[in-house]
């Protein structure tokens, strides 16, 4: 019985580790300090209350230093996977054309926003398992302690009454206010095939300044390749209405671009940039200023 009570114990010491065990007898301290707290006299009382406060207090130090490794190891993760993801991008030409663009940003009063975007990709190599794009605030001050508020969700596109379901995703952090995120395909993708997805990002304190009136904000999209065409709309909070200029877009070079604003029918200043046939590289977009 021994034997087996040690084999039992070595066994769960290599699966939960170290920490593991030290929550579990903290734990057990912190309850049985609890109990003597409720059934002994008044000595033992005192004394498991203070025995029960301090497992308490060790089980609580045990779990932050827990999440505080598991955090380091799920970086590091994703950094490999975007790393991998590269290389593999390079060494076998992994590459594709972004159709069509299509993207809302809904900004909240706090300066949280909500950005949809729903994009539609050709291939353009022998076959593609992945395809990612880029996400992030445009101000230098955005606070690092808000990155583990960032929600990212990515589903496939919707075509009549089919699509719409969880894709596999992972994303990591390219600079201290920018992610890369990268959809992963069921199967690869062959030259020609249509691609798309469908994705929501949750950015809070993403247009801080703008709405704070601090500071103009720009909306600029840049694709590798020539786009077909790319629309992005920009809903501000109530009762805030914008000043907006056209980036990177010039009509006597001959580009096709609207670029509009006006109330909408929930009486929110809506601003929305359409562009048709941009070359690949170029940064264009929109800056908006508070009125």
């Amino acid at each position: 019985m021994l034997g087996a009570f040690v084999e039992w114990l070595q066994d769960y010491v290599v699966h939960v580790g170290m920490i593991g065990v030290i929550e579990g007898a903290l734990g057990i301290l912190a309850f049985a300090g609890l109990l003597s707290a409720l059934l002994g006299s008044a000595a033992i009382k005192a004394g498991a209350i203070v025995v029960a406060g301090l497992g308490v207090l060790g089980l609580f130090i045990v779990l932050v230093v827990n999440r505080t490794e598991w955090h380091r190891r799920t970086e590091l993760d994703r950094r490999l996977i975007r790393h991998y993801c590269g290389a593999l991008r390079e060494r076998y030409n992994h590459a594709w054309s972004v159709v069509e663009w299509d993207e809302l940003t809904v900004i909240s009063a706090n300066g949280d926003t909500t950005h949809t975007i729903s994009c539609e990709a050709v291939v353009e190599c022998e076959l593609l398992d992945f395809f990612s794009f880029w996400n992030g605030p445009n101000w230098e001050g955005w606070p690092d302690r808000l990155r583990r508020k960032v929600k990212i969700k990515v589903r496939s596109l919707t075509v009549g009454q089919e699509g719409g379901t969880r894709s596999d995703m992972t994303w990591s952090w390219i600079s201290r206010n920018r992610v890369e995120v990268v959809t992963h395909l069921r199967e690869p993708a062959k030259r020609g095939d249509t691609i798309g997805m469908a994705a929501e990002l949750h950015w809070p304190a993403r247009c801080l300044p703008l709405v704070r009136g601090d500071c103009a904000d720009d909306f600029v999209l840049c694709f590798p390749t020539t786009i077909r065409f790319a629309r992005h709309t920009v809903v501000m909070p109530i009762g805030r209405d914008v000043y907006f200029e056209s980036i990177g877009l010039d009509r006597a070079n001959g580009d096709d671009y609207e670029l509009t604003s006006k109330i909408n029918n929930a009486g929110l200043c809506e601003t929305m940039l359409e562009v048709r046939d941009i070359e690949g590289g170029r940064d264009v977009g929109m800056r908006l200023d508070l009125k």
